[in-house]
């Protein structure tokens, strides 16, 4: 099994986390790593390699120049360069790779993926991919000018794919295409993309990918209660859980909710046990993003109503038993969630309620006026 991702140093611990649960529930698979980096330090390669020789598996290091790449990529976001890395897979894994399975660092492989692995390509398809689960008809609203008319349609086609899971018939990609194929695309676009990676991947391949379940493939933490899936059923369903924006290792600037156990599971067997929770737990007590949110929501409701229309609950964090209990519980306390979703209900209703009482006053005056 060929599996590649892309990293940089203080993306290590994280990464090491995914290739943790793809070794563990891959444990009878012979699985070669490739891995495109351009700074990774002596003592984050022995940590990773330690992991591979444990399970009996193989880490190879890809090593990137950043002065390989055109910078126009990154001018529209703050990306990381190693975002841009996958553009020039096919230029730099070795020939005798025929099938490759791209995954990213925030990743966890919760089942044995070599049934999916094997997957057969359809006549004309060389990628099997999911669809992007953030995207919606209304995302190039919030994507700008940087989404052309072309990713709005395949979106309204649930055509456009997220590149964080993809499965490659890599004998034909890598004859077919080369860095230089994804740079011709970008200049083509004016580099008007919101992804540099992901949108050019879709632009170039966009006829020659499957699609399989994004629900059991590459299924959106953030996305899991959309779908009424709870960590039970996502344990027990789910074979690659993808970990976008938020994530749960960060302590204390985000909501959080129960999917976010199914990654401590495995981030607590790992040898960075007590640097993920000391980290968790500095965040929980140092970010003040968390507060800020609920002041804004509070004020927002104060501004409209003139008063405070909801009860603050009183916040005290749990008297836990050791580290990992305190994790758990703070991953699990729904009451401040609740509190600032309240509120945003009640502002939405008092801002109803004041458009109802201008557009009934316009409508008085135009009568007084006839």
């Amino acid at each position: 099994m060929n599996i590649a991702s892309a990293l940089n140093d203080a993306y290590v611990t994280y990464t090491y986390v995914m290739l943790f649960s793809l070794f563990q529930n891959n444990s009878e698979e012979d699985i070669h790593v490739f891995l495109l980096q351009k700074d990774l330090t002596e003592e984050s390669k022995k940590y990773l390699n330690d992991l591979a020789d444990t399970f009996s598996n193989e880490i190879i290091y890809i090593q990137m120049d950043e002065s390989d790449f055109d910078p126009r990529f990154l001018q529209n976001h703050e990306w990381p360069m190693e975002t841009c890395f996958r553009l020039r897979l096919n230029d730099v894994i070795p020939d005798d790779v025929d099938r490759l399975l791209y995954l990213d660092g925030d990743m966890i492989v919760n089942k044995n993926i070599s049934t999916f692995y094997e997957t057969p390509f359809e006549e004309g398809k060389h990628l099997v991919v999911t669809h992007d689960m953030t995207m919606t008809p209304d995302s190039d609203a919030t994507h700008g000018h940087l989404h052309t008319e072309l990713f709005r349609r395949m979106i309204l086609e649930n055509a456009y794919f997220n590149a964080g899971m993809i499965l490659m018939d890599f004998a034909f990609l890598k004859e077919k295409y080369h860095y230089s194929d994804y740079l011709h695309a970008a200049e083509e676009l004016e580099f008007r993309i919101f992804a540099p990676d992901q949108d050019l991947l879709n632009y170039v391949h966009r006829e020659e990918a499957q699609y399989t379940d994004a629900l059991r493939y590459d299924l959106f933490a953030c996305n899991a209660f959309v779908y009424g899936l709870d960590y039970n059923s996502v344990k027990k369903e789910t074979s690659v859980i993808h970990y976008v924006g938020e994530k749960p290792w960060s302590g204390g600037d985000h909501f959080h909710y129960d999917v976010e156990h199914l990654w401590w599971d495995y981030a607590l067997q790992t040898v960075f046990r007590e640097r993920f929770l000391d980290r968790f737990i500095d965040g929980v007590f140092g970010n003040n993003d968390f507060n800020r949110a609920i002041e804004k929501a509070e004020e927002m409701n104060r501004n409209l109503s003139g008063e405070e229309t909801q009860k603050r609950p009183e916040y005290i964090y749990p008297e836990a038993e050791g580290k990992e209990s305190f994790v758990r519980e703070v991953l699990s306390d729904k009451r401040m969630k609740l509190y600032v979703e309240g509120l945003y209900e009640e502002n939405d209703r008092l801002q109803k309620k004041m458009q109802d009482s201008l557009r009934e006053a316009m409508e008085l005056l135009n009568r007084l006026k006839q």
